[in-house]
């Protein structure tokens, strides 16, 4: 639903592809998904041969919906947590975000340089 709602109307292989499922997959899914009131079906006007998944605003609330829950409690234990400890918290996360950050430029460079190897380009060839 999350999908639908920030990119619009989708055609099922759009969705799948979000989604990393097969279009059959998609065909139920919509399915169900209409049946519930969560989106609804149409002819795309742009080519007749493609159906078009719409989220419905009763999808849309409760895509985004599942989070308020979470969003609250996380409000409420932040509040009960000492000013302290969250700033410590804080500083872990940071190391920890700067930590990934740097993971990720590693696995860049270690993929970049398998790609140019010339072993590669000479299996190519």
């Amino acid at each position: 639903m999350r999908a639908l709602v920030r990119n619009g109307p989708m055609n099922a292989s759009q969705v799948a592809a979000a989604l990393g499922v097969t279009t059959a997959a998609i065909s139920a899914m919509a399915s169900r998904l209409e049946a519930g009131g969560y989106a609804w079906r149409e002819i795309d006007p742009i080519d007749r041969r493609r159906i078009l998944l719409h989220p419905s605003p009763t999808g849309a609330q409760q895509a985004f919906g599942l989070f308020d829950d979470l969003y609250r409690a996380s409000v409420e234990l932040g509040a009960q947590i000492p000013e302290q400890d969250l700033r410590r918290l804080m500083q872990v996360l940071q190391r920890y975000r700067a930590l990934l950050g740097r993971r990720h430029e590693i696995d860049v460079r270690a993929v970049r340089s398998i790609v140019e190897s010339p072993a590669v380009h000479l299996a190519e060839g």
